[in-house]
C-alpha cells in the first residue's frame, strides 16, 4: 500500500490517502509517485497536490518490523515523517514537519520534532543517583516537572541546575 498527503494551499496536510501499489507500479515494475498523483487527481477531480509518504518513516529514521526497529537501509527514510493531518509539507526541504502546537517550542533539525525553548535538565537523578526521575515538560507553566518513585512532584531550576520540591 502506497500513501499520499493531500496538501491545502499553505502546504498543509489535510488528507492522507491510500493507494494499491499496483496503481503506482509502472511497466517496469518501478513505483512512480507521479502515477498516484495522477491517479487522485482524477478520481477525486481536481487539480489538489498529493504527495507520497512513508507509513514507515519518522523522525527522518526509517523503521521496520511494526515500527519497532531501526531499519539499518536509512536510505528508505522519505520525507521526513509519516504525516497526521496538520503537519506541513517543507518544500525547500522534501519533509513533512509536525505541526508546532505550542509557541514556547523550537524546531530540532536533528529529530524533526519541536521541543520546549528550555533545555532538558542536566540532572535526571535523584536520592542515591540511580532512581530516575519521570520528567515531562509542562507548556503552559513553561517548566519541566519530575516525579520520582512515591510520585512526589518537582520543578527544574535551570539556572540553579537543579530540582525543587512543589510540595504536592
Amino acid at each position: 500500500m502506497a500513501y499520499f498527503a493531500k496538501l491545502d494551499e499553505n502546504n498543509t496536510v489535510i488528507r492522507i490517502h491510500a493507494v494499491e501499489n499496483s496503481i503506482i507500479t509502472d511497466s517496469n515494475g518501478n513505483e512512480q509517485e507521479s502515477l498516484g498523483q495522477e491517479f487522485l487527481r482524477k478520481l477525486y477531480k481536481n487539480n489538489n497536490v498529493y504527495l507520497k509518504c512513508s507509513y514507515n518513516t519518522r523522525g527522518g529514521k526509517y523503521y521496520t518490523n511494526n515500527g519497532t526497529q531501526l531499519d539499518p537501509d536509512q536510505s528508505k527514510a522519505f520525507r521526513g515523517w509519516y504525516p497526521s493531518i496538520g503537519f506541513t509539507y517543507d518544500s525547500i526541504n522534501n519533509r513533512f514537519i509536525p505541526a508546532k502546537v505550542f509557541e514556547n517550542s523550537k524546531f530540532n533539525e536533528e529529530y524533526l520534532i519541536w521541543e520546549p525553548l528550555i533545555d532538558y535538565p542536566s540532572v535526571t537523578t535523584y536520592g542515591d543517583g540511580t532512581s530516575e526521575y519521570t520528567i515531562e515538560f509542562n507548556y503552559q507553566q513553561n517548566k519541566y516537572i519530575g516525579t520520582d518513585e512515591l510520585l512526589n512532584k518537582f520543578e527544574w531550576v535551570p539556572e540553579t541546575s537543579s530540582w525543587v520540591s512543589t510540595a504536592n
